[in-house]
């Protein structure tokens, strides 16, 4: 018996061992490896562009508050226009010859940076590298799966989500002691050639796809925005959550789009102070998703938003206040674990109440709410900061932020007693 059960189990412990991969299988991978690093050159190349665009308006020229402003708004409006139609195009398309030409732009618009004299020539030129990404980020991840095999693609994901966060602390950081050292335009020769290299590690990888899919874009991406409004404005606590997380992340945004004015004109720092903050807020937003992970768990979703939005209340309030580098750099790093605990919660309270097969919809709706009233904050915050200054636009984020949690904390009660009651009424016909 003890022979048979050894027979029968070792064929079970050789598939266990056969389906555990490591971020090392994954790695060794010649196609995958090429894109991830094709990927986070990339990505440390937007902030390439960014930085040393916000360094040289706000530090060097000594712009406005609205010129520096702009160059979010610059980046956020192809985002808003060209983000759902570029997924739809990236189905159809060639996706190695996309991510190739994406790369060339980009490294055409970011040397063509350096040669910019005008402040409007900056801000198209931002433009053009945003509209680029909305084409290169969703045709990497459309790749992914066809030079990755189907077990080893949650691997390669957390590969590339951990990428990105490590990016998201140090690269600013690295960027704006670039800045300091090397000058604006040898940063915008970096970044060029950051791209050039991206599209030939790009052009090392067998992609192939051999079915396309045939869709009429405007009009699928119409009637998905309608069916994903139609959702929430008919769910009792959806509507209530997008509503308020749209206006209190957005007060919030008119503040963050200021950060170079604020470290220029309240701290007297610099690009290597600027970038020290941008890193902070980076670190804020790890530490609020391991929060979430480790203790909200069986806590409800609009408490744990609730708790965001007193988080980044507190953290403005404080860089309102007290504008010295050390306090700066902890609420930076408290306005980032507020934003990671408002959307993380928030997006698992999609998993949980949106039906599968409305969920990419109802996602790609909120996201394009959320995407116009950042817009309109960008826009607006340059104007605000000249009329009100920039700590009394502190005090009035802090207001606008506090009075939304309290809005949203009675309605979210009121529509889910109104939903208990209605679930109570249907039980009742069913099982009179």
């Amino acid at each position: 018996m003890a022979g048979n059960r050894d027979f029968y189990m070792e064929p079970l412990k050789a598939c266990a061992e056969a389906t555990r991969v490591t971020f090392g299988q994954v790695l060794r991978k010649r196609p995958f490896f090429a894109l991830w690093l094709a990927r986070f050159i990339s990505s440390v190349g937007d902030w390439l562009a960014l930085l040393p665009l916000f360094s040289l308006i706000a530090f060097q020229r000594h712009g406005s508050a609205a010129e520096t402003s702009m160059v979010m708004v610059s980046f956020s409006v192809p985002v808003i226009i060209l983000g759902p139609v570029a997924g739809a195009f990236v189905d159809r398309s060639n996706l190695k010859r996309t991510l190739i030409i994406c790369d060339l732009v980009c490294a055409v618009l970011a040397a063509l940076l350096a040669f910019s004299g005008h402040l409007y020539q900056m801000y198209l030129l931002m433009a053009g590298l945003s509209a680029a990404s909305c084409f290169f980020i969703p045709g990497q991840t459309a790749a992914l799966p066809l030079i990755i095999p189907e077990n080893e693609l949650l691997v390669a994901n957390s590969i590339n989500v951990q990428t990105l966060q490590l990016n998201q602390i140090f690269a600013p950081a690295v960027v704006g002691f670039a800045v300091a050292w090397l000058g604006e335009k040898n940063c915008f020769y970096l970044d060029s050639a950051s791209f050039v290299v991206s599209a030939l590690l790009v052009s090392t990888i067998p992609i192939e796809r051999t079915a396309v899919r045939d869709v009429s874009a405007s009009t699928t991406i119409w009637a998905d925005l309608k069916a994903g409004l139609k959702f929430i404005t008919g769910h009792p606590v959806a509507r209530v959550l997008v509503l308020t997380i749209a206006i209190a992340n957005g007060a919030v945004a008119i503040f963050e789009a200021l950060f170079a004015v604020y470290v220029r004109d309240l701290l007297g720092g610099g690009s290597r102070m600027f970038g020290s903050v941008t890193s902070a807020l980076g670190v804020g937003t790890i530490l609020g998703a391991m929060l979430v992970g480790r203790f909200a768990q069986r806590q409800a979703r609009p408490r744990i938003i609730n708790a965001g939005f007193l988080v980044q209340a507190i953290s403005v309030f404080v860089l309102g206040v007290w504008a010295m580098p050390l306090t700066t750099l902890a609420a930076s790093v408290g306005l980032g674990a507020g934003a990671a605990l408002v959307f993380l919660s928030a997006q698992t309270f999609a998993l949980e109440e949106v039906p599968p097969e409305m969920l990419g919809r109802v996602t790609s709706t909120a996201t394009s709410v959320f995407a116009v009233v950042q817009l309109g904050a960008f826009a607006s915050s340059g104007f605000l900061a000249t009329w009100l200054g920039l700590r009394n636009l502190c005090y009035a984020a802090v207001l606008v932020v506090i009075l939304t949690a309290i809005v949203a904390h009675v309605w979210i009660r009121k529509g889910q007693s109104s939903q208990a009651k209605n679930e109570g009424i249907l039980e009742e016909s069913f099982h009179p």
